[in-house]
């Protein structure tokens, strides 16, 4: 079979035609992406927005693209309003992936241990994936206890960790008490586990329970 030539006017024509459609997708994928990274406040790296194919081929050179609805904190699909001279407005689908930095575990973590800062570090994702608890800043862990087994690689919630117990329940405890520049030492009995500034009741020798807070691993406080 011989092959069909075209005539040069017409393959010039198509490839003109599908250069002017490459650019109309282009400005309305920007106009699109601009008006979402306004409505969120966050830049072109935190955010990843795609149109659907279909909604790609728009004859509009100059589109203006505004947002019927609030974008989703957590991204996901939106619906965006095109107008161009001339048409009716109409609207096209869009997928929002906001990304969001969030803590993970560089090695397994055991229930109960402490909390440090070369266990973690932070990795980057789609806020959609990830739960509402998730921890986002290192500092939010570090120095507490965690509550259950964490394995390398897995992410913190707010639950995943708790502050240290340094006092346990029923553990023997020097009770300081203070006032305007005197303080006694009694002994006392920890009826309470407790954290770091936390308030437990204690047990004095003479029987007496009173609140106190807790001030370090063997030493609580009550005021005078």
């Amino acid at each position: 079979m011989m092959p069909i030539k075209l005539p040069w006017k017409a393959i010039l024509a198509c490839s003109m035609l599908t250069s002017a459609s490459h650019v109309q997708a282009s400005v309305l994928d920007d106009a699109v992406r601009g008006t979402i990274l306004q409505a969120l406040n966050r830049s072109d790296e935190q955010v990843k927005v795609s149109i659907d194919q279909r909604d790609q081929q728009a004859d509009c050179e100059a589109p203006n693209a505004t947002l019927p609805y609030p974008v989703p904190e957590r991204g996901g699909r939106i619906s965006v309003s095109i107008l161009c001279d001339g048409q009716a407005p109409r609207y096209i689908q869009a997928s929002v992936s906001i990304l969001t930095p969030y803590v993970v575990s560089t090695r397994d973590i055991a229930p109960g241990e402490l909390v440090t800062a070369s266990m973690l570090r932070q990795a980057t994702g789609d806020r959609a994936s990830l739960p509402n608890t998730v921890l986002t800043d290192p500092s939010a862990a570090i120095g507490l206890q965690t509550t259950r087994r964490i394995k390398a690689g897995g992410y913190l919630q707010a639950n995943s960790v708790k502050a240290q117990v340094l006092i346990a329940r029923n553990a023997r405890v020097n009770v300081v008490a203070s006032g305007k520049g005197f303080s006694v030492r009694h002994d006392g009995t920890a009826l309470d586990a407790g954290t770091q500034n936390g308030e437990i009741r204690v047990r004095l020798l003479g029987g007496s329970i009173v609140k106190a807070t807790v001030l370090d691993k063997n030493t609580v406080t009550i005021p005078l």
